[in-house]
């Protein structure tokens, strides 16, 4: 294993994880604006 090759895969495992946490946070907020126009 080079380490300019574990470089390149964890500057993109980087992007990956921070695109699906962010589709994760817009997934969770749209749910929970959901059930409160429904609660209330």
């Amino acid at each position: 294993m080079n380490h300019q090759k574990i470089l390149g895969l964890s500057a993109q495992d980087r992007k990956v994880i921070i695109i699906k946490k962010l589709t994760i946070m817009t997934l969770f907020y749209n749910a929970c604006t959901d059930l409160c126009f429904n609660i209330f």
